[in-house]
């Protein structure tokens, strides 16, 4: 296989840091080899894989629990906004967590 002789370093640094991304491999292989081969990302995907299964190296399932939040009545509740402003105009624009809604702020004064 292409990979090949990287394998040793792959799984050295999976038995490091088992929950590594194959991207996060893939930059660990260009960032540490200056004459790294240029390959597809998926072969290095399959690679990461094959190199997991040899050495019994498992990716961590981190389970995320996501709960209902309870409804509540008319006005109780506040939509968050992520912030951005633009230095150039003096603008800021905010935009809601949907992106369905920008508010655009010009000087303090709400458009």
């Amino acid at each position: 296989m292409q990979l090949d002789p990287y394998e040793e370093f792959i799984k050295a640094k999976l038995e490091n840091c088992e929950d590594a991304s194959t991207a996060q491999v893939h930059d660990w292989l260009k960032e540490h080899y200056n004459d790294f081969i240029d390959v597809n990302e998926k072969t290095v995907f399959n690679f990461v894989l094959y190199v997991r299964n040899k050495h019994r190296i498992p990716k961590p399932f981190n389970h995320r629990d996501d709960n209902k939040v309870e409804e509540l009545s008319y006005g109780k509740q506040a939509n968050s906004f992520y912030c951005w402003f633009r230095a150039g105009c003096n603008t800021i624009w905010l935009l809601s967590i949907s992106h369905q809604r920008m508010i655009g702020l010009i000087k303090g004064v709400i458009l």
